[in-house]
C-alpha cells in the first residue's frame, strides 16, 4: 500500500519519495504535470483507474470497498481502552513507535 512505500524513505539509504502534484475537484482529479519532493498524502487508484477506462460498475463498487474499510477501520481505532488487551496495546504502540522514528 502507498503509506508503506513512503515509509521506506526512512528506513532505507537511498529512497526518496516523489509524487505528481493532483488537484481534486469532487471526485475527479487533475494531473498538474509537477513532480514534488515527499510522498502522495492519499491514494488515488479509483480515481486513475477512472481516466483509465474502468467501467462505472466497477468503479463503484470500489468506491463502495473502500468505504466499508474505512468504516471498519475506524470502528476498531474507536474502541474504548478497556477493551483492549495489553496484548493489543503493546502492538498498537509499537507500529506508533515504527511510524515515528520513520518520520525523522
Amino acid at each position: 500500500h502507498y503509506h508503506e512505500l513512503t515509509e521506506l524513505e526512512g528506513t532505507m539509504s537511498g529512497v526518496n519519495n516523489y509524487c505528481i502534484a493532483v488537484k481534486e475537484q469532487g471526485d475527479d482529479i487533475v494531473f498538474l504535470r509537477k513532480i514534488v519532493k515527499g510522498g502522495a498524502d492519499k491514494s488515488y487508484g479509483i480515481q486513475v483507474a477512472k481516466l483509465a477506462g474502468v467501467p462505472e460498475p466497477v468503479i463503484c463498487r470500489a468506491k463502495e470497498l473502500v468505504e466499508e474499510l474505512s468504516s471498519a477501520d475506524i470502528a476498531t481505532k474507536a474502541r474504548e481502552i478497556n477493551e483492549i488487551t495489553p496484548v493489543e496495546a503493546l502492538n498498537i504502540l509499537s507500529r506508533m513507535q515504527g511510524k515515528l522514528k520513520n518520520r525523522w
